[in-house]
Order: C-alpha cells, then sequence, then structure tokens
C-alpha cells in the first residue's frame, strides 16, 4: 500500500506543480527583469507562461489521477513502467508549455524587446 501511495503522490506532483505555479506567477509573477526597458516583455512573458501552465494542468492532473486509478491493484512493475511513462509525458509537456510563449513574444516584441507595431522613436 505504501508504494501506491507514493506512486500516486509521483503521478500527481508534476501536474500539481504546474497548476500552483501558474496561479502563482498570474498573482504575481517572479522578480523584476534588471533591465527596465524590457518590464513589458517580461510581464507578458510571465502572464502567457501562467496562461499555459493553469490550461495544461488541470487536464494533466485529471488524466494522471484516471491513469493512477487504472493501475490500482495491478503489479508493482506495471505501476512503476506506467509511472516512469505518464512521469516522461508530463516532463515532455513541460518542458513543451514554453513553445506557445515563445511563439507569442516572437509576434508580439521585437529581437530588441519592444512591441511590434510601434515606430523605435515613441
Amino acid at each position: 500500500m505504501s508504494r501506491w501511495i507514493f506512486m500516486a503522490v509521483v503521478f500527481i506532483l508534476l501536474p500539481l506543480t504546474m497548476l500552483i505555479f501558474g496561479l502563482w506567477f498570474r498573482i504575481r509573477p517572479p522578480g523584476r527583469p534588471r533591465d527596465k526597458d524590457q518590464e513589458r516583455f517580461w510581464q507578458f512573458a510571465q502572464s502567457r507562461l501562467a496562461r499555459t501552465w493553469l490550461i495544461l494542468g488541470g487536464p494533466m492532473l485529471a488524466i494522471s489521477t484516471v491513469v493512477f486509478l487504472l493501475v490500482r491493484g495491478q503489479s508493482q512493475s506495471v505501476i512503476m513502467a506506467v509511472g516512469i511513462a505518464l512521469n516522461t509525458l508530463q516532463t515532455l509537456v513541460l518542458f513543451a508549455s514554453s513553445l506557445p510563449t515563445e511563439i507569442s513574444l516572437r509576434r508580439h516584441f521585437d529581437e530588441e524587446g519592444r512591441p511590434r507595431g510601434k515606430a523605435s522613436g515613441e
């Protein structure tokens, strides 16, 4: 039973972390950029990442919980194999979640971190 509880924690740890940090970053973004000219860029990036984590974290938590409940009562090797596969998938989703933020940043800001569509003198 203790292994099952341990695996339950492992299954839900990453999605729960994404939800918690998504909420945290939405309410209170991390730090401030060193360069004040980059303030809007920084705020935009933090807001977009928080939104992505909130969108992905909930479904990942639900799927992980369902998968976890489906392997309940299975052999230890089955639980471990499913746990490793699920954790690998969750980690890939975590890293891939930065891609929408990067795409949005490139759409809304130039290479210097200035909002697109505005003259450089403004």
